[in-house]
């Protein structure tokens, strides 16, 4: 296992590189690469020690070797995408470019999330279309973080980096669920990091922060199930809600890789390699087929608007499930994630073509969205920013992002056309009061 976490290490300092240097623009890579790592790495790493009590060394083995070739695929298909590339310009669009406001995204974004997403599910195809506006909550940040990087002067300013540290009590208090607040704040660190002056003081924080995080998480996964049961069942109130993370806050303690409620706790969320081995031990048993992309049907991309009858699509539990052998409970939510997927589709090929696939067209996005950014222009940021958003859910199924990416990209240029009509109609307006 050292080795590979070695391997690991090795390919995290190369991310850090590019993210860093000439060639990348960084901030889809490392957002990606670590927001895969968090549930890989962990799980891996409680195998340093005695491991007391943990069974499955040879399925987390396997599956942490599996997401390793996947990274090491992955920063290859980055790679080729930026050295191929032109030479940057300031921008693609050649209409006139409509001034960034981080501000104003992200009120959209809080709108979307916070407002619409709990009521979108009533509506046929609504959800797909308003998640992609819940994205302009962190690129509205990203845009904010790079407005104070050029010298941007806001009296939000430290209302804006508080909401940034609140998303995960956010997301945790109104929907039983801290991950989303945790991979948004790590999406919106690691675009800060990208374009940051001070890199390095920021990366000898970096395992301290790790650290810190690990020891809320064994704390959390002990105690979410008394959370959710109060924001999904009980229909609890603040106050109440507030009581039960409290209760969390207070058994938070240093992470002790051999101490078992926190190996226990960290091996149960953050240790996908188990899913990923199981799969591709079952499959090398002849167990199981490979699923020759029919986890990601062609009929999936069809509005259910349009179709009113189309079938039920199983989820990531029921690729996991028939894949690893696995049973899960009735409404149980798993995610497949990326290594796993990959493999069940094509086997190895699969999972080196799938990450270098991904990796080059995270390279394109990141560019882009650079690109956009230098140049300030609403659109273009949109164009590249909300897709590059939508790959990021390295530990989800492919379905979901194929779907969230072709959404992000419809309503992307859904804005772009209304945003032109807004602004000739308060410019109008402006010079009809003057």
């Amino acid at each position: 296992m050292l080795d590979w976490i070695a391997l690991w290490v090795l390919l995290a300092v190369i991310c850090v590189g590019l993210a860093g240097g000439r060639m990348g623009k960084g901030g889809f890579l490392l957002a990606y690469f670590f927001g895969l790592s968090l549930i890989h790495v962990p799980g891996a790493i409680n195998y340093l020690g005695s491991a007391p009590g943990l069974n499955g060394f040879e399925e987390t083995l396997v599956g942490f070797r599996a997401t390793v070739i996947g990274l090491c695929a992955l920063i290859v298909g980055y790679v080729s995408c930026q050295s191929g590339a032109k030479p940057d310009k300031q921008s693609r669009s050649r209409k006139r470019p409509i001034a960034l406001n981080g501000e104003r995204l992200v009120i959209a974004g809080a709108v979307a999330y916070f407002g619409v997403m709990p009521i979108a599910g009533l509506v046929p195809s609504l959800t797909a279309l308003v998640s992609p506006l819940a994205s302009l909550l962190v690129l509205g940040f990203i845009v904010f973080v790079r407005q104070l990087i050029e010298g941007f002067k806001s009296p939000y300013t430290p209302f804006v980096i508080l909401g940034v540290a609140l998303l995960p009590l956010s997301t945790l208090i109104t929907g039983g669920f801290i991950g989303f607040g945790v991979y948004w704040v790590l999406t919106i660190g690691t675009f800060a990091w990208a374009q940051s002056r001070k890199r390095w003081l920021v990366l000898l924080m970096v395992p301290f922060l790790a650290y810190a995080g690990v020891s809320i998480g064994a704390a959390y996964f002990g105690g979410r199930d008394a959370i959710r049961e109060a924001v999904w069942f009980q229909q609890a109130d603040f106050e109440e809600r507030f009581d039960r993370i409290a209760v969390i806050v207070r058994k938070i303690e240093p992470y002790d890789i051999e101490n078992p409620d926190h190996i226990f706790s960290i091996d149960l969320r953050l240790n996908q390699n188990t899913l990923v081995g199981a799969g591709i031990l079952n499959h090398q048993k002849g167990n199981v087929d490979l699923l020759l992309g029919a986890s990601v049907p062609w009929w999936t991309f069809i509005p259910r608007a349009v179709w009113p009858e189309k079938p039920l699509v199983g989820g990531g539990g029921d690729v996991v499930s028939k894949f690893t052998g696995i049973p899960f409970a009735v409404g149980t939510s798993v995610g497949a994630g990326q290594p796993l997927e990959f493999y069940a589709n094509f086997g190895w090929w699969g999972l080196v073509v799938g990450f270098g696939a991904l990796g080059w067209i995270l390279a394109h996005h990141d560019r882009g969205l650079a690109r956009s950014l230098l140049a300030r222009d609403t659109r273009q940021v949109l164009s590249f920013g909300l897709p590059g958003l939508a790959l990021l859910n390295s530990g989800g199924n492919l379905l979901e992002i194929c779907v969230a990416f072709v959404a992000a990209v419809i309503v992307a240029r859904l804005i772009a056309w209304v945003l032109p009509l807004v602004f000739s109609s308060r410019r109008r307006l402006t010079k009809g009061n003057a």
